[in-house]
C-alpha cells in the first residue's frame, strides 16, 4: 500500500506538467496538488505517534506522580472507560487516600512492576462502608503492581468491608505484592481480607504475595477475615500461586462465631479452585466462638471445593476464648 502511494508521487509531477500546458492557473493547481500528494505520502509512509494509547477501546492514562494517582479516583467516577498504567514508582507520603469512589472500576490497571509506597488510608464512617485502594471493581484487570508500607485505619458504626480491593466482581488480579504494611480495621460487622474484602463471581487471582504485614481486626458482632479475602461468593473463582506470611490478630466482642482463614474467611457459591497456596501467617483470634482454618475459615456445604495437594500451611493458629 505504501509503495503504491510513493510511486504515484514520483510520477505525478510528469503527469501534471503535460496536464497543465497552456493553462494560466496551472501553477496554482500544481502547487496545491503536489502539496496534497506529499501529505498523503507522509501519512501512509511515516508512523504517527498517538497522544493517548488505545487498549480494547479504552483510553490509557499514564500515572507518573502522586498527583496523577490522586486524580485516578475522580477519573473513574467521571470517565466512561479508562485504563491506567504506572510509569514509575509512586511515593504517596503526605497524601490521605480516599479510595476510588462508589463507581466500580472496570478497566485495566497495569502497574508495570512498579511500587506504590507510603500510602495512608484513614477513614471513619457512621454507616456501612466499602474501603480499599480500589473501593469497587467489576470485570477489571489489575496486574503487576506492588504496595509497600501501607498504613490503613478504617472504622465504621455499621459493616466494614476492606481490602486492597474493597469489593470485587469477576475480573482478574495477577502479580500483586503487598509488604511491610499495617492494617487496622474496625466495625460492628467486618468482612476483610488482605487483597479483597468481598470477592464475588468468577475470575482468576494469581501470583499474589502478602508478606511482613500486620492486620489488627476488631468486630463488635460478626467477623469474616482471610489472609487474601474475607468473604467469597464464588461462581467459578480460582486462587492460584498465592502466599500469605503476615501477623493477623482478630478480636470479636460479640457472641457470634468468628470465621478466620489463612487464605479465605468464608466461602459460599457454586465452585472454587485453590492451586499452590501457601500460608505461613501467625493467626491469633480472641473470641468467644471461632472457626479457624489453615486456608478457609468456613465453606458452605453446597460449594464444590477443588484444591490441589500443593497447598501448604506452616503458620500458627491461637484461639483465646474471651
Amino acid at each position: 500500500m505504501v509503495k503504491k502511494h510513493l510511486n504515484f508521487c514520483k510520477t505525478l509531477p510528469i503527469y501534471l506538467k503535460n496536464f497543465t500546458k497552456g493553462d494560466k492557473m496551472a501553477k496554482f493547481k500544481l502547487r496545491y496538488i503536489i502539496l496534497l500528494s506529499v501529505l498523503l505520502a507522509l501519512f501512509f509512509a511515516v508512523p504517527i505517534p498517538f497522544i493517548s494509547q488505545q487498549v480494547s477501546g479504552a483510553r490509557v492514562i499514564e500515572i507518573s506522580s502522586a498527583e496523577d494517582l490522586v486524580k485516578m479516583g475522580e477519573i473513574i467516577e467521571t470517565a466512561e472507560e479508562c485504563d491506567f498504567k504506572l510509569t514509575c514508582d509512586i511515593d504517596m507520603q503526605g497524601y490521605i487516600w480516599q479510595g476510588t469512589g462508589i463507581k466500580a472500576f472496570s478497566g485495566e490497571f497495569d502497574g508495570s512492576g512498579f511500587t506504590i509506597k507510603n500510602l495512608t488510608i484513614n477513614s471513619s464512617f457512621d454507616d456501612n462502608c466499602v474501603v480499599g485502594f480500589w473501593s469497587y471493581t467489576k470485570n477489571a484487570y489489575i496486574h503487576d503492581v506492588n504496595f509497600e508500607n501501607i498504613s490503613a485505619d478504617v472504622s465504621s458504626c455499621g459493616k466494614t468491608t476492606f481490602g486492597i480491593i474493597g469489593y470485587a466482581e469477576n475480573g482478574a488480579v495477577q502479580n500483586v505484592r503487598v509488604s511491610s504494611s499495617d492494617f487496622r480495621i474496625e466495625g460492628l460487622d467486618v468482612s476483610a481480607g488482605g487483597l479483597i474484602g468481598c470477592d464475588n463471581g468468577e475470575g482468576l487471582r494469581s501470583d499474589i504475595t502478602f508478606s511482613g504485614n500486620s492486620f489488627n481486626v476488631s468486630s463488635r458482632r460478626e467477623a469474616n477475615f482471610g489472609g487474601l479475602a474475607g468473604y467469597v461468593k464464588s461462581d467459578a473463582l480460582e486462587y492460584k500461586i498465592c502466599t500469605s506470611q503476615d501477623e493477623i490478630t482478630l478480636t470479636q466482642e460479640g457472641k457470634q462465631k468468628a470465621f478466620v482463614g489463612g487464605i479465605l474467611g468464608v466461602v459460599e457459591g457454586e465452585t472454587i479452585k485453590l492451586r499452590e497456596l501457601t500460608s505461613s501467617s501467625q493467626i491469633e483470634v480472641n473470641a468467644k466462638q471461632a472457626q479457624i482454618g489453615d486456608f478457609i475459615g468456613q465453606i458452605d456445604d453446597t460449594t464444590v471445593l477443588n484444591i490441589t495437594l500443593k497447598c501448604k500451611f506452616d503458620g500458627k493458629i491461637i484461639h483465646n476464648i474471651i
